[in-house]
């Protein structure tokens, strides 16, 4: 990938994940990180940028991890949209715009998306997108709890359906001013599931005897792929100002 970007004469600067609206704050022109985690904090040092990044000094962001489709599963557990199979009606039906609002709702009160509103503020002409987050790995439909929402998707032939619900969701959301660069298609296993082929291997954490089985991260052939279609869309955001969704994706919601 570095030859790439070389090629292409782009930098890119990264800097790690916050789980906590408080973890980001713009000041004096610059994007600081104040992480309570000592891990977190010893990246910020790692990747030489603890004492926060220039906003002046890039011309494109992206807030990779956002747009998480659980909450579009855990809406889904609490009411269906008129899209939405609901055998015996086990919970309540509402209409999909309600739907809709609904995951746009949740999603408005996540960390990333106030770092999105504040970037936006910071850097009212920049292009900035929403690199959505993996889809789980295929392997989650066989985990007690975690899978159960996945395999009663399978049964009622929704996975589709809801992939759909939350996308508009997101989009209510977004609107214009934010691009969202969706999983590619390649790397599904369903609608709503990442091939196993691009999971973590197992790991064994410090103090635990088991091996940590991650199904939420993807591996470093996933990454690259993702990473290719950032450039691709900054190349053709930069170069067609005013421009913020990927090539391609329709308008509308």
């Amino acid at each position: 990938m570095r030859a790439e970007l070389d090629a292409a004469g782009c930098s890119l600067t990264f800097k790690p994940a916050g789980y906590d609206a408080t973890d980001y704050t713009i000041a004096d022109g610059r994007l600081h990180a104040s992480f309570a985690s000592s891990r977190l904090r010893r990246r910020l040092q790692d990747w030489g940028v603890a004492a926060g990044i220039g906003i002046d000094d890039h011309d494109a962001f992206f807030i990779v991890g956002g747009m998480p489709f659980n909450i579009a599963v855990r809406t889904y557990a609490a009411c269906r949209g008129e899209s939405h199979a609901n055998p015996g009606h086990v919970v309540p039906f509402v209409s999909d715009a309600c739907f809709e609002t609904a995951v746009a709702g949740l999603l408005r009160e996540t960390p990333l998306w106030r770092l999105g509103n504040a970037l936006a503020a910071a850097a009212p002409t920049a292009p900035i997108a929403f690199v959505s987050a993996p889809f789980y790995v295929a392997r989650v439909e066989g985990v007690a709890g975690k899978g159960q929402p996945y395999v009663d998707m399978r049964a009622t032939g929704d996975a589709a359906a809801l992939a759909a619900s939350w996308r508009r969701g997101v989009r209510r959301l977004t609107g214009s001013r934010f691009a969202v660069i969706d999983q590619p298609p390649e790397t599904l296993a369903t609608p709503v599931l990442t091939r196993n082929d691009f999971a973590l291997p197992p790991r064994i954490a410090r103090g635990q005897a088991e091996p940590v089985v991650d199904d939420a991260h993807m591996n470093a052939a996933y990454g690259a792929i993702i990473l290719r279609l950032c450039l691709a869309w900054a190349e053709t955001a930069l170069s067609h100002p005013g421009r913020s969704r990927p090539p391609g994706e329709a308008d509308g919601p």
